[in-house]
């Protein structure tokens, strides 16, 4: 059997980068950029106020910041309001020493201006205005460029597309992005006893739960799901499944992948003339995992046991779909936990466990066992935030010790309380 890291750097090493693509930036969330993004003009464009209050022209500004009326020379007032400048529009003036400005939050900074004051600090005199403060010379103005330099990278390649980096480029003016195309993944469930939810269920038959996680997986990980049916538990069954999904970027089996007279996957890759890589992983659940090459696609036969299914997606598929989009980080978080409850397995194979994951009164992340981790067992899987990943030669963890616990979703760590009191 292979170690889990090598079986993971096989698979990684087979991944096919997708074609970039151009999409409107408003619909671009979570993409992943295919190219570094330059940033076309400064941030902000140029000076402007980050107060409403009054722009001053140059009658000695104060460069001290003391507070004695004659420091610096500011006339205290009353000073002539020569000109109103809203955001939107621009200065119609060069203001003149002595003179005022009214000016509100964003609207350009007039040619002449020093110093914005904050109108709490003046009268609000609409024709003459009086200061009560001498402000600092440059007060209250934002410099151009003093966010983004033109030309700087202001996110790169392989970066995630969020929603600030999304209002970040927006407010640099770029109405479009180059991204990653979404991989096609295709799913063949495999087995005579698999039906679709919504047929009922005959004698020895279940429903395909293997292909709804799945799909939904896929969708997560920035693929696209094309469910490519169940295949009967023949050769043959099996072999037109693959040549169907052979049109996508990447393929996902479930079941027929161990030692039974009915698990055909792994003959029907070869009968396609596929360059298997691996099968078997020194991995609980998901042992009888196998991935090859079929016509220049990469192929995973994952098994059939959903929470098996579940657990080998994760830890191999998901890393290869967020690789294949260039994505810096393809791998989930990974932090440690404080363990409440003892971890129990066998030595000799890692065992990526169930737990329940949440934030204590000590504002540390605690870790409890989800229930049964039969690989069968799904009300413990939907009961999880995370595995908790012991080493093959552990026996286990006991309470009170740290371990790793790769988290399913970041929102997976969602709480009731805000994380403050004030």
């Amino acid at each position: 059997m292979l170690a889990i890291r090598d079986a993971l750097d096989r698979c990684l090493h087979y991944t096919l980068p997708v074609a970039p693509e151009t999409l409107p930036l408003a619909s671009a969330g979570a993409r992943v950029l295919a190219a570094d993004v330059q940033a076309p003009v400064g941030l902000p464009p140029w000076d402007n106020s980050a107060m409403d209050g009054y722009a001053l022209g140059s009658a000695g500004a104060d460069e001290s910041s003391c507070d004695a009326p004659e420091a610096g020379g500011f006339t205290v007032g009353p000073l002539p309001v020569v000109e109103i400048i809203p955001a939107g529009h621009a200065p119609a003036r060069v203001l003149q020493p002595g003179e005022a400005a009214r000016i509100f939050t964003g609207a350009p900074v007039p040619k002449g201006a020093v110093s914005v004051v904050m109108q709490e600090e003046t009268d609000r005199g609409v024709e003459h205005v009086r200061l009560r403060a001498h402000p600092r010379l440059g007060a209250n103005i934002r410099r151009a460029g003093e966010d983004v330099s033109k030309g700087d990278i202001v996110a790169r390649k392989g970066e995630v597309l969020t929603a600030a980096r999304i209002g970040l480029l927006a407010a640099l003016g770029l109405s479009e992005v180059t991204v990653a195309r979404k991989p096609r993944v295709a799913i063949v469930s495999t087995g005579d006893e698999v039906v679709p939810a919504g047929v009922p269920l005959g004698p020895g038959q279940i429903y395909s739960s293997n292909t709804a996680q799945l799909m939904r997986l896929i969708e997560e990980s920035g693929g696209i799901p094309v469910d490519c049916g169940i295949a009967p538990d023949t050769l043959e069954g099996v072999r037109a499944a693959f040549v169907r999904a052979l049109d996508s970027d990447l393929i996902v089996t479930t079941g027929g992948v161990s030692v039974g007279d009915f698990d055909v996957v792994r003959d029907a890759m070869a009968d396609l003339g596929a360059e298997m890589t691996f099968w078997k992983v020194r991995i609980k659940p998901g042992k009888p995992l196998a991935h090859g090459v079929i016509g220049g696609v990469p192929s995973f036969g994952l098994p059939g046991n959903p929470v098996s299914c579940f657990v080998n997606f994760l830890a191999f598929v998901r890393p290869v779909i967020r690789a294949s989009l260039g994505a810096l980080k393809p791998h989930l978080p990974v932090w440690n936990a404080i363990l409440d409850t003892p971890l129990r397995k066998r030595v000799g194979r890692a065992d990526f466990q169930r737990v329940h994951i949440y934030w204590g009164d000590d504002r540390q992340l605690h870790a409890t066992s989800a229930g049964p981790q039969g690989s069968h067992v799904l009300s413990t899987l939907s009961r999880a935030e995370g595995l908790a990943l012991l080493e093959p030669e552990s026996p286990g963890a006991a309470a009170g010790a740290r371990v790793p616990v790769m988290l399913f979703e970041p929102a997976e760590l969602a709480t009731a309380h805000p994380g403050y009191d004030y």
